[in-house]
């Protein structure tokens, strides 16, 4: 019998898989520690990167396990006698992960185990789970500079060096909205290198047209390798109530719950893993100014006005409430309507609309005419109804009419 050999180059491979949460690593390191023997002629184990295309000069990678599968101890073997015989390609194979682990005794995995362990060992850095709020982090979190300059082969790990928000301007416009405008914060995994490997935003506090109590949900999660998703997703299900029924844009209204969810109106509990269809608002705290610009978003795309609140939601909030779409890719909304910087009514051309017109101006013969005697005044160097101030500062309506016109290019 001869001991099970695991070349340095895999070593180190699992025991970073091993310290990012792959069981399949952490059983495999153990088992090798104790010299375990066999058989076969599957030995020498090691890994080999495969190059398999390139994005903007990103390098995208798949990590194969090789073994020796040759009797090299056989009389009749070619290369009898040379030391580095069981490393030359030619007496080497591809070994599945699974067959893998089944050499050193160990069966049974699941295979999101499995999947999980696949994508891990190509991973060369401890990957952390932060929550930020800061601007600048989320910044940082955005722009592509700060992304490892390789990720996984597959589809899932390619969303976030595809992402349309990881261009430096937008990257400034996309934290600057969730930070000051939409009060958000973000989950991200970080490495020990100090580079990014995945993010997706985390909301708090969302109504739901169906039930009263107020629900948390993990946005679209952006990765390079898949395992992160896995990692965040764990993270989700102690932390918040919902995930997207899909990773990706659409399914804006299907959601999946987290955990089970007791719902006091009905006194009755959602199970976790249940479907649900919703309507979900945000209501915009507008906690800074906003200085320019909005991401394209997943989820809360539809930006409403409605009673004097400012909402992100997955619905039209209202009739004539829905002034604003953020799905553009140029770090900008688009506009839909318009917000009456008097009365707050959504309408459709720039200025007041037509009830505040016909209450605040009468229009004869000679033209069209303000009813208020005492006149405009100047705001910022320009002249405004005086209905469109309290106390010499911009009302409700005009104050939100000045700061979602910056959503706009």
């Amino acid at each position: 019998m001869k001991t099970l050999v695991i070349h340095e180059d895999l070593k180190k491979r699992l025991r970073m898989a091993a310290a990012n949460g792959s069981v399949v690593a952490q059983d495999v390191l153990k088992v090798a520690k104790k010299g375990k023997k066999t058989e076969a002629n599957a030995n020498y184990f090691t890994s080999v990167r495969k190059r398999t295309g390139s994005d903007d000069g990103v390098g995208v990678y798949s990590i194969k396990i090789t073994c020796c599968n040759k009797d090299i101890e056989n009389p009749n073997f070619p290369d009898l006698g040379r030391e580095d015989a069981q490393w030359l390609k030619h007496n080497r194979c591809e070994i599945s992960a699974v067959n893998f682990a089944e050499q050193f005794g160990l069966t049974g995995y699941s295979s999101d185990d499995i999947t999980y362990f696949v994508s891990a060992i190509g991973c060369t850095s401890k990957i952390h789970l932060e929550l930020i709020s800061s601007e600048q982090d989320m910044e940082k979190a955005y722009n592509m500079e700060n992304y490892p300059n390789i990720r996984q082969c597959s589809e899932l790990s390619s969303t976030l060096h595809h992402s349309c928000m990881r261009y430096e301007e937008t990257a400034k416009r996309a934290a600057n909205f969730y930070h000051n405008f939409a009060g958000a914060k973000m989950l991200i995994a970080k490495g020990d290198d100090g580079l990014i490997y995945g993010r997706c935003i985390i909301w708090k506090n969302i109504e739901s047209t169906d039930y009263t109590r107020m629900f948390s949900l993990i946005e679209r999660v952006y990765c390079c390798y898949d395992f992160i998703y896995t990692m965040m997703m764990e993270w989700a299900e102690q932390n918040v109530d919902l995930r997207k029924r899909e990773n990706s844009y659409t399914c804006t209204q299907d959601f999946v719950t987290l955990k089970d969810i007791y719902i006091e109106e009905d006194n009755n509990t959602i199970a976790k893993g249940a479907q649900l269809c919703l309507y979900l608002r945000i209501n915009v705290p507008q906690l800074k100014w906003h200085k320019a610009g909005v991401p394209y978003l997943d989820t809360f795309h539809m930006i409403c006005y409605h009673e004097g609140k400012l909402y992100l939601a997955n619905y039209e909030v209202s009739r004539s409430s829905y002034f604003a779409e953020c799905r553009s890719t140029n770090g900008y909304a688009e506009r839909i309507n318009y917000i009456c910087p008097v009365c707050g009514k959504v309408h459709g051309s720039r200025g007041l609309c037509g009830t505040c017109e016909d209450k605040y101006f009468v229009t004869n013969d000679f033209g069209a005419f303000y009813t208020n005697k005492k006149g405009f005044i100047i705001f910022n160097g320009r002249s405004i109804l005086r209905e469109m101030l309290h106390k010499g500062k911009p009302n409700k309506h005009f104050q939100t009419m000045l700061n979602t016109n910056k959503l706009f290019e």
